[in-house]
């Protein structure tokens, strides 16, 4: 099993009708696992920004991928997103 971990961050463009007006850290978590020609691969990460969080809130975001080779040019893969918002207001 293979595990790792990542943190992302954002700086806010300055128009708030093209992005975020501040900005935002993403800490994740990422795992994988392959057995012969069959792989999973999974990350769950939070998207905490720096201000404003009562009203922008916080949101996790969780991946799942399942892949599978053939004849090792073909690796047709199964995937799930999911993100889950969390406001405090």
């Amino acid at each position: 099993m293979a595990l790792a971990a990542s943190l992302l961050i954002t700086l806010p463009t300055g128009s708030y009708k093209n992005g975020a007006g501040h900005a935002t850290l993403v800490p994740t978590l990422h795992a994988g696992e392959g057995y012969r020609n069959f792989d999973v691969v999974t990350s769950i990460g939070a998207i905490l920004p720096t201000a404003d969080s009562d009203s922008i809130g916080r949101t996790v975001a969780w991946n799942v991928v399942e892949q599978y080779r053939i004849h090792k040019i073909f690796w047709p893969e199964i995937e799930n997103n999911a993100t889950f918002p969390r406001r405090t207001e």
